[in-house]
């Protein structure tokens, strides 16, 4: 998942249907992350998953540099209401915290919380809601410990393309799968070469910056 490209690409799009669409939320959370985390390492995997929901979003949506997801089905681009919008990153979201969960000891040693602050961290940046918790310990977690990584990618297709199409066959497993193995790599990655946050730290106050200021007039 290549941040400095999403940074490359933030400001030609900061004005435009990419800000109004998914923009605004990627920097709200990333504005929470900043406010909300005890330490670097946990703003950039915050920061990190933010970015990965946001790329799903705007390629859907047609407003990334990138083409649309090979997966997209012929129904064109979903309405661009904010609440879908929202629920749909969300839905991503406890998807790739799922997938987390098979690196949970490494991922908690270096942000340096338990599990139980950790999860309540991750809900207060992306402002779960009640069904967003009961869709992640009912549906996902199920899916994926009683299945496989296409189960929980087939669960995560179906309930984005119903937030954001009113119905299945939007959005294709196959697509929601790769997304999940890249960007969870991704950020096992960034855990994995963190010492204490010092080697992300000038990264992470640049997308602190961005995030907080929000785009230039």
């Amino acid at each position: 998942m290549p941040v400095l490209t999403f940074l490359h690409d933030l400001f030609p799009f900061a004005r435009g249907p990419y800000e109004r669409i998914v923009g605004r939320h990627t920097r709200r959370f990333c504005s929470r992350a900043a406010q909300k985390s005890g330490n670097e390492a946990q703003k950039r995997v915050l920061f990190v998953a933010a970015v990965c929901a946001d790329e799903l979003l705007a390629a859907i949506f047609g407003v990334s540099k990138k083409n649309p997801p090979n997966g997209q089905s012929g129904l064109g681009k979903p309405g661009a209401d904010k609440k879908k919008v929202l629920g749909a990153m969300r839905i991503y979201l406890s998807a790739l915290l799922v997938l987390l969960g098979n690196r949970k000891e490494l991922m908690l040693q270096k942000t340096g919380v338990d599990e139980s602050k950790f999860l309540q961290l991750w809900c207060q940046v992306f402002e779960y809601k009640p069904a967003d918790m009961q869709r992640f310990d009912q549906e996902f977690v199920p899916a994926y410990q009683q299945q496989d990584l296409a189960e929980l990618a087939s669960a995560a297709a179906t309930l984005v393309s119903k937030q954001l199409y009113g119905g299945p066959g939007g959005i294709e497993a196959a697509l929601i799968q790769e997304r999940l193995f890249d960007d969870v790599s991704a950020i096992i990655r960034v855990l994995e070469t963190l010492e204490e946050g010092k080697e992300c730290s000038a990264s992470t106050r640049t997308l602190e910056s961005i995030f907080k200021k929000g785009p230039e007039r």
